[in-house]
């Protein structure tokens, strides 16, 4: 008999949550208990979860990793144990969360997906948000690139710069991305977000990822499994007022430099719709995602 009950993981769900996602989901994702605990009960926004579990004797057979953004919930990820697929568990899911008004799949403050995958696999999974009543929205791709040798040319922050580099990137981005860096800071990270300044004030910046980083990003969450070395940068921002002075690539580059100082040779760059941009650099397209949102 199923049971289905709120609930948010802990740490004595997480060896649960993570066998089941390694189980159920293309292996191209996989996930350990490191990333589950990050983007959720050790994650700032997790307060306002709306996770839910079904289990049938005792054993986790679907779940709903969710949580309330921006007057919208946002679904970042959920699963089905493939044996009990078609049996309206799914379904169950979402019907709390289709009560609570608009809502999206991936994309949100801690998310494991910009969107649903693009590829066969996840044609199944497409088919069943759209059966609810899901629309595609945006679309986006991760990049990759391998680094030879660079030079050593970048600027790392400081700690005494939190307030200045979080102050500028609230302003002119968004309170997300303020909040991510203000964590990095908060982690002892600084040195891994590269700026660029003018007249002492900090006027571009790029968050990047390694395998001695202390929080995971976005940009290392899967490829750090495939290889040893490996890193990401992202997010990346210019004040309005410099742009269009090729300050973009110059921080990019910066951030490249920076993690090919740190032993990185593998680098990914995630959830961008400017593919074209990274590409001049040397980046070549990885992954694409598609977003889904429910009006």
């Amino acid at each position: 008999m199923f049971e289905k009950f709120v609930a948010s993981p802990t740490v004595e769900s997480v060896e649960k949550m993570t066998a089941c996602w390694n189980a159920w989901f293309p292996s191209d994702f996989p996930m350990d208990e490191r990333l589950i605990r990050q983007l959720t009960f050790e994650h700032r926004s997790w307060h306002t979860n709306r996770s839910s579990v079904i289990v049938e004797k005792g054993e986790i057979c679907a779940f709903l990793i969710a949580r309330r953004w921006q007057n919208q919930t946002v679904i970042d990820a959920m699963g089905v144990a493939p044996d009990r697929r078609r049996t309206k568990l799914g379904s169950l899911l979402l019907e709390d969360v289709l009560k609570a008004g608009p809502v999206r799949f991936g994309g949100g403050p801690a998310h494991f997906f910009p969107g649903l995958p693009v590829g066969e696999e996840w044609d199944e999974a497409r088919a069943f948000l759209r059966y609810h009543g899901f629309e595609p929205d945006y679309e986006a791709e991760d990049l990759f690139i391998s680094l030879d040798s660079r030079p050593p040319e970048f600027r790392s922050c400081r700690p005494e710069e939190r307030d200045a580099v979080v102050g500028m990137v609230g302003e002119e981005f968004s309170q997300r991305w303020a909040e991510d860096t203000a964590a990095r800071f908060h982690s002892g990270d600084h040195e891994d977000i590269l700026i660029i300044e003018q007249e002492g004030a900090p006027i571009a910046f790029c968050h990047s990822y390694h395998k001695g980083s202390r929080l995971l990003g976005p940009s290392v969450f899967w490829h750090r499994h495939q290889y040893e070395n490996y890193g990401g940068i992202g997010p990346v921002g210019v004040r309005e007022s410099y742009r269009g002075q090729g300050l973009g690539k110059k921080i990019v580059e910066q951030a490249l430099n920076y993690l090919a100082s740190r032993g990185v040779v593998e680098t990914v760059v995630d959830w961008t719709a400017i593919g074209s941009f990274y590409e001049k650099i040397g980046f070549q397209s990885w992954r694409r995602y598609q977003g889904f949102r429910k009006p």
